[in-house]
């Protein structure tokens, strides 16, 4: 019997080449997919970011028109300028121009405004404990920022019911005694909250000159309102807020959401936000905080958009875009208060010069002056 052997043929120098060759491709290939992605995120980063800078701009170039009482600055109509002056309310001025390439908001006013603020704070159940102790602590820090001479402080906390616990008053040791004894239980009811220091903020012991401010703070959804049978706690949270702010209360609203779930947290911040009072396509009056620690500085930072005086130069938010074009035109007529023509273009070159990847969003915008809407 013979035996046949079998020998394994080994690869030829033709096929090494060809097979490196495709290894070599394959390798070639892939680096490319991964350099387009990333040049595709370079790209899509870039654009996102001017687009946002350029909302942030606009929003508060907006809002200040919105608000003013007059243009100072152009004078002249149809011809433009690269600042804006706008007249406010309370005798100061908003001045608009560009600083280096970003956009500079100086607002000045000529004296002190006085407010009187509802503290309106949540005591149910879910409070109690730590979220409870760093809310007295917050809103001891707000009561500090405040001015006696100036201001006036009321106290109401919520539950299952709501309850005037100080009116409004320049004592603000007696305030701060309030808020120290609060304990929590029961319900959120966020209607009766608002109706008791609406009630308050337009009643005898409010000073006329003073601006009335409420400042509500929860940690959930409204679930109970001041009819129990057949009522919808948030719709009756909302009619309750319409009313305060047709009576001329600036609302500020702070979130502690920490403990809710998803569709919880959606819930309440959508309510929230709500009550605030925003500018326009804004939440610039809602504050949500992520822990119930950062509190106090939400708190102190209110306090500073209330009680701010003097000179402030303000850069916004445009950090890496830079202004490329800004103009205002004085377009108003004899019937509307005024109305402001906005040309402003943003850029952003590539960090690494790459031309094609640089990007710019132009906005050409007439806001109207509404100062009593």
């Amino acid at each position: 019997m013979k035996i046949k052997k079998q020998f394994r043929r080994g690869m030829t120098l033709i096929e090494l080449l060809l097979y490196s060759t495709m290894l070599s491709l394959l390798i070639v290939v892939a680096a490319v997919y991964v350099w387009d992605i990333s040049e595709g995120k370079v790209k899509t980063d870039s654009q996102s970011e001017v687009n946002d800078n350029a909302e942030i701009a606009m929003n508060e170039i907006s809002r200040s028109i919105r608000n003013a009482t007059s243009i100072v600055a152009p004078a002249a109509k149809g011809v433009p300028a690269n600042s804006l002056t706008l007249a406010t309310s309370n005798n100061g001025q908003v001045i608009f121009d560009v600083d280096n390439g970003r956009l500079r908001m100086t607002n000045t006013r000529a004296q002190r405004v006085s407010v009187d603020v509802m503290l309106v704070i949540d005591v149910s159940g879910s409070m109690s404990g730590q979220p409870l102790t760093s809310e007295k602590a917050a809103a001891n820090s707000f009561i500090d920022h405040m001015d006696s001479n100036f201001d006036k402080i009321g106290i109401v906390s919520f539950s299952s019911s709501a309850t005037l616990r100080q009116p409004l008053t320049s004592n603000f040791a007696a305030a701060k005694t309030v808020i120290n004894g609060l304990s929590a239980n029961g319900m959120t009811n966020y209607q009766d909250a608002i109706l008791k220091s609406t009630t308050e903020l337009t009643g005898a012991n409010h000073n006329a000159e003073a601006n009335p401010v409420m400042i509500f703070m929860s940690d959930g959804v409204p679930n109970v309102c001041n009819n129990w049978w057949g009522c919808n706690p948030t719709a009756a949270a909302r009619t309750a807020s319409d009313s305060a702010k047709a009576s001329g209360i600036t609302n500020f609203t702070i979130g502690l959401l920490q403990n809710l779930n998803q569709d919880d947290i959606n819930s309440a911040r959508a309510i929230l936000q709500y009550i605030a009072s925003s500018s326009p396509n804004t939440v610039d009056h809602y504050f949500e905080a992520p822990t119930d620690s950062t509190l106090t500085d939400i708190y102190n930072q209110i306090a500073f958009l209330l009680t701010a005086t003097g000179s402030q130069n303000i850069t916004s938010s445009i950090v890496s875009s830079d202004l490329a074009e800004l103009s205002f035109t004085n377009v108003g007529n004899a019937n509307s208060p005024g109305s402001v023509r906005v040309q402003i273009k943003i850029s952003r070159v590539n960090p690494n010069n790459r031309n094609e990847f640089s990007s710019s969003v132009s906005i050409d915008d007439t806001i109207s002056l509404r100062p009593n809407q």
